[in-house]
């Protein structure tokens, strides 16, 4: 399983290891949907204005890991 799920429809990063149904993942179409493994890329992304991190499983992240293994935006 990779370990973000990016929608390139919404422009939202997700971490799989902590996506709930609150996250509305099973609606990104997957034309949109590309899954990565590459922290790198994923910083990248979300240090652009137009991505941004899933409030909803980077914040569970965030609370749980306590910052660690997490990629900072």
């Amino acid at each position: 399983m990779s370990k973000y799920f990016i929608d390139h429809s919404k422009l939202v990063v997700h971490r799989t290891a902590f996506i709930t149904d609150v996250c509305n993942h099973h609606k990104i179409l997957d034309k949109y949907l590309e899954e990565s493994n590459n922290d790198a890329q994923v910083k990248n992304l979300l240090s652009q204005d137009d991505y941004h991190p899933c409030p909803h499983c980077f914040e569970y992240f965030y609370l749980v890991k306590n910052k660690h293994d997490y990629v900072i935006h």
